[in-house]
């Protein structure tokens, strides 16, 4: 057992970390869908990676926040999501689906980000619409204060770049591997 003051100290740098907000927002995104699937027949999330095993999976190419598999109505969709707090200028949050784009196919997910605000969101699209986004790439975003009125991240939610239209988690569609068939996670 860790001594007292051991456990202090961990809960106390926790505590005055400067990523807690951000940890705590990736996390709330895995918890939502979590707690969505407890309360509709047939939802699932099938896979919560953290930051540390997405680091593992992926090298040094990208940085994701998380990875989950999320499975509704059975359809199974894979994503990365990165959580934007609008702390960093829009072009360096544009800037890492380069890194995404050179992931070898059997990690070819969809990247989702997931915005504190609509605003911001909006602000994204424009950014995105106007420098592109890599090809073969599958890119859709959903701002946290829209989704609290709309069924929280496995709501319609989500907008893909270049569609004004929003959709739910599951109606993202899995990705297609190099053999023409669904990758299932």
């Amino acid at each position: 057992m860790p001594r007292p003051a051991a456990v202090r100290d961990a809960t106390m740098r926790l505590a005055m970390s400067a990523t807690l907000a951000h940890l705590l927002t990736v996390n709330g995104f895995f918890v939502a869908l979590t707690g969505h699937a407890r309360t509709t027949p047939g939802a699932r999330l099938a896979r919560w990676w953290n930051e540390a095993r997405c680091r593992d999976a992926c090298g040094k190419l990208v940085r994701p926040d998380g990875h989950g598999v999320w499975s509704d109505a059975g359809c199974a969709v894979p994503f990365w999501v990165e959580v934007d707090l609008g702390t960093e200028p829009l072009r360096r949050v544009a800037g890492k689906l380069g890194g995404y784009a050179a992931l070898p196919p059997r990690r070819a997910y969809p990247v989702l980000f997931w915005l504190t605000s609509t605003t911001r969101e909006a602000n994204l699209h424009a950014h995105l619409s106007r420098d592109g986004v890599p090809d073969g790439l599958s890119v859709a975003t959903a701002a946290a204060d829209h989704a609290t009125d709309a069924g929280g991240p496995a709501g319609a939610v989500w907008r893909l770049v270049g569609r004004p239209e929003r959709v739910s988690l599951a109606d993202l569609g899995a990705p297609v591997t190099d053999g023409g068939g669904p990758w299932d996670g």
